[in-house]
């Protein structure tokens, strides 16, 4: 009958709780519940580790059974908690194994935290808590793990096991691990594109923002990174029918107006004037280009599109008129047909209410600044934003501004 529990709390977890009841009582109680999930603990992990988290579930949901009996629940649970520890304390370190440590953490941190049922009863109150206590270091290691390169089926794995995980302390993992490692941002981020749940994003999203904001040295160069996973988790085809979706929708409209667009439109970039291609190609030493120019009006011409290939770390710059790609050539801007083309960092630099940004040649060093009085304008077809009040070197702050089609100037709210 064990066997056939064991395979019920894969399949069918209310039958197995059944089941489980029915056990307790064969040959007047001579099994226990310790005798018995220790058989189930070893059998389905030596399957597969991963089915940790189908015993998690087992537990959780008997212990939340309302029945008369508190005690037999909080001690089947202690006891189901404590034989998965004894089985993945003996085995060698990995991510597996941390990860199948963070389910057994989790579901003690509910249990403790919703611990109304524990308080006639002090000694299991004091077992969940020296439990809890003793798997704190497991939370260091997932937050560790996620901030820093990992094998792409470690991050699978340990994403699928956060089915199990509390959205509370999913904010928790992902606020220190972005919290404690800066520079680790691209890598929580393609961890948060492993998450099964489309409402974990989110969340995570959010708690990545909310720490971004809180640190102008963060958001300088993690805001792009950001914006580009907001905008592929919303090209999610769920993603309409997701818990908070709403709430992702407002955290686009939050994220610097520039970065916005950056992400969702296009790019001008203007002084008295607006840059573009010249008509007619040059050279520059041995190279084929058509030398940045200046025209009048933002035209078509004078369009660009920032492209990513590295989730939002850097950017080929594009005009859009003419496919040509911006690049920096002995000092000079001018756009070339390169392959691969330039790439360009986009440094978000906030000041009091003023965003600035700074464009950065990757393989130069040199920023998108050429001499004189510099703006950089976002075009998002009849709305865009344009970059005023220029008076530091590879520095621009940008407001909204509205398209007048009957006026010459734009008018900046």
């Amino acid at each position: 009958m064990v066997d056939t529990l064991a395979r019920n709390v894969l399949l069918d977890v209310e039958q197995a709780i059944v089941l489980f009841e029915e056990l307790l009582l064969v040959n007047n109680g001579a099994n226990t519940p310790r005798s018995i999930l220790s058989v189930v603990v070893h059998k389905l992990c030596e399957e597969e580790l991963g089915h940790v988290l189908e015993i998690v579930r087992f537990l959780r949901r008997y212990y939340q059974c309302r029945t008369e009996h508190t005690e037999q629940r909080v001690h089947t649970l202690l006891v189901g908690v404590e034989e998965l520890l004894s089985y993945l304390n003996a085995l060698v370190p990995c991510i597996p194994r941390t990860g199948c440590l963070l389910l057994v953490y989790g579901l003690v941190d509910e249990a403790l935290a919703g611990g109304a049922e524990f308080l006639d009863l002090e000694e299991s109150v004091q077992r969940v808590a020296n439990l809890k206590l003793s798997l704190e270091c497991v939370v260091k290691d997932v937050t560790s793990a996620i901030a820093q390169p990992m094998a792409d089926d470690d991050r699978h794995s340990l994403a699928a096991l956060f089915e199990q995980i509390s959205s509370e302390l999913l904010k928790r993992l992902v606020d220190e691990a972005y919290a404690d490692c800066a520079e680790g941002l691209p890598h929580v981020c393609d961890f948060v594109e492993h998450l099964p749940c489309i409402d974990h994003q989110i969340i995570a999203c959010q708690v990545l923002y909310r720490r971004m904001n809180m640190d102008t040295g963060r958001l300088r160069v993690g805001a792009t990174v950001l914006a580009y996973r907001i905008r592929k988790v919303m090209r999610y085809t769920d993603f309409a029918r997701a818990k908070h979706a709403g709430e992702m929708r407002k955290l686009k409209l939050k994220l610097p107006e520039g970065v916005y667009a950056i992400t969702w439109g296009y790019v001008n970039i203007a002084g008295a004037q607006f840059m573009a291609p010249k008509p007619k190609s040059e050279r520059i030493g041995e190279l084929k280009c058509k030398p940045a120019g200046w025209i009048e009006t933002c035209s078509k011409t004078a369009k660009h599109e920032l492209q990513t290939d590295d989730r939002g770390k850097s950017f080929a710059i594009k005009n859009t008129h003419t496919g040509l790609f911006l690049t920096d050539v002995e000092g000079a801007f001018c756009y070339v047909e390169t392959t691969p083309p330039d790439r360009w960092t986009v440094e978000v630099i906030k000041r009091g209410e003023d965003v600035w940004y700074k464009i950065t040649n990757r393989r130069t060093g040199n920023s998108l600044v050429p001499a004189g009085e510099v703006r950089v304008g976002i075009d998002d077809q009849c709305d865009g934003f344009n970059l005023v009040d220029f008076n530091e070197r590879s520095l621009v702050v940008v407001q909204k501004f509205e398209l007048q089609r009957k006026k010459a100037a734009c008018s900046v709210q």
